[in-house]
C-alpha cells in the first residue's frame, strides 16, 4: 500500500514511502536539499492556502499588528527608510484586497496588549500608525 510508513530503504526519507502529498518515488534520487525545495514548490502560496483551508466560506481574523508589523517590518516595503504611513497604508491595502478577492471573509482584530511589543522593538511609529 502507497500509504505505508514502513520501508525497507534507509534513504534520506527515513524508510517511508509517502512523505506528506509526496511519494518516496518522486524524490529518491534527490539529494535532501533537493527534496525539500521539491516540497516547498507544490506547496499552495500563504493567502490562497488559508482561504482553500477555511473552504472560502468561513470568516477568518487577522491580527492587525502583526500585518502592520510584517508589511513594515518583513520586507514588502523599505519602511525604515521611507517612514510614509501613505505607502504602508497602500501595502496593508493590497494584501488585504488579495484575500477579498480570493473570497476570504475576514476581519481585523486589534490587541492593545501590542504597545509594549511595538516598544521593546523600538517601533513606537508603528503604534502610532496602528491607532490613526
Amino acid at each position: 500500500d502507497d500509504d505505508e510508513e514502513e520501508d525497507e530503504g534507509d534513504g534520506p526519507l527515513l524508510g517511508k514511502t509517502k512523505i506528506g502529498h509526496l511519494s518516496q518515488k518522486e524524490v529518491e534520487e534527490k539529494s535532501v536539499s533537493d527534496q525539500i525545495a521539491y516540497w516547498h514548490d507544490t506547496l499552495l502560496p500563504i493567502e490562497v492556502d488559508l482561504i482553500t483551508e477555511l473552504d472560502g466560506q468561513n470568516l477568518f481574523f487577522i491580527h492587525a499588528e502583526s500585518l502592520i508589523y510584517d508589511t513594515a517590518i518583513g520586507g514588502t516595503i523599505d519602511f525604515d527608510s521611507d517612514m510614509q504611513f501613505l505607502r504602508l497604508t497602500f501595502a496593508i491595502e493590497q494584501a488585504l484586497s488579495r484575500i477579498k478577492g480570493a473570497s476570504g471573509t475576514f476581519r481585523l482584530v486589534f490587541f492593545d496588549c501590542c504597545k509594549s511589543l511595538f516598544s521593546a522593538m523600538q517601533r513606537d511609529v508603528l503604534w502610532t500608525y496602528r491607532q490613526a
